[in-house]
């Protein structure tokens, strides 16, 4: 099916989030066949279906992302050096926004929560501050990592 080994590689980040949007879209099925046919009539099911029905796209997104950056990361890190830190700080804010969605999900089964819709205002509030932020925290590691292999190598 394919020619040579670098095709394989190069098509394998498109092939592997291909097959997570079909697992996630194949989950929703389940979890939809599941409230309906045995009658459960689950909100927070309905809310897990609405979620990741709306969100599909974005997890097919970002995962197709992360496997290119790793492939082109693999092939020519020296050029991509540079880019790494804010790659990281964009996995950090994904992962970040994932975990303040999850939260506002069950806030809306669970009623109001005071510490959670904190973190969700906060990050919506302040995404700006936070991307400058951990940019920061992500270059200055790797600026300091630098220094200390010159360091090292001048001993």
């Amino acid at each position: 099916m394919f020619e040579g080994d670098e095709t394989k590689k190069m098509l394998y980040p498109l092939l592997s989030s291909i097959v997570l949007a079909l697992a996630l879209y194949f989950s929703i099925w389940i979890v939809n066949y599941a409230n309906v046919s045995f009658n459960i009539n689950s909100t927070y099911l309905s809310g897990y279906s609405w979620f990741m029905n709306s969100y599909l796209w974005i997890f097919f997104a970002f995962s197709f992302i992360v496997g290119y950056w790793n492939y082109f990361y693999k092939k020519t890190p020296e050029k991509l050096e540079i880019l790494k830190p804010a790659f990281y700080s964009f996995e950090v804010l994904f992962g970040a926004w994932l975990v303040v969605e999850i939260f506002s999900g069950l806030m809306l089964f669970y009623g109001q929560n005071a510490a959670l819709d904190f973190f969700k205002k906060f990050y919506y509030e302040q995404f700006w501050l936070l991307v400058v932020f951990v940019l920061a925290v992500y270059y200055s590691r790797m600026f300091l990592m630098k220094d200390d292999k010159k360091a090292e190598e001048k001993k």
